[in-house]
């Protein structure tokens, strides 16, 4: 590893680091690069390093950039992130996004997702095609007073990639 890539590891600017994977390689769109930065990054953030409080999603955004994680991905998503908003009342929300999964690599792949919580559905397993793209939605449903924030887990047995989501009703 260069000086510069020692420096930009140790947590140097995003616009530098995403750079620097669009230099390894050129075919990534912004979107992957955004994945790619967002759905690998250290989530052990600190918002209060006094009282050891580790920062909320809303805080910490998708974490702290881990340009080795990054640069190494093979799997990306758009959105990285899951915002079902906020709403108020007591009222129904059911609201629900799509996720458009990239395979950088040749070979098919098995995605399995975990997480989330109990108002959030998605399903177990996407199958992604070598070089292609898949799809999956994931929905929440819920009534009343209701706020959730964490990542949903998804690994294709080599990788684990953490998608943030976020709602409050």
């Amino acid at each position: 590893m260069d000086q510069r890539q020692q420096h930009l590891r140790r947590g140097g600017d995003p616009a530098d680091i995403a750079a620097l994977l669009l230099a390894q390689n050129g075919d990534l769109t912004p979107a992957d690069v955004k994945s790619m930065l967002g759905n690998n990054a250290e989530r052990q953030v600190w918002a209060d390093e006094i009282g050891g409080v580790l920062a909320s999603v809303m805080e910490r955004g998708g974490g702290r950039i881990d340009l080795e994680r990054a640069s190494a991905a093979t799997t990306t998503f758009d959105p990285m992130s899951l915002s079902f908003g906020v709403s108020k009342g007591n009222r129904p929300v059911n609201k629900t996004i799509t996720v458009t999964v990239s395979n950088l690599t040749d070979e098919a792949k098995t995605l399995s997702l975990s997480g989330g919580d109990a108002n959030i559905s998605f399903p177990e397993t996407v199958n992604l095609p070598a070089s292609g793209t898949a799809t999956f939605t994931v929905s929440l449903s819920v009534r009343g007073a209701a706020t959730a924030e964490g990542d949903l887990v998804i690994t294709d047995g080599d990788e684990t990639f953490l998608v943030p989501f976020h709602y409050s009703t």
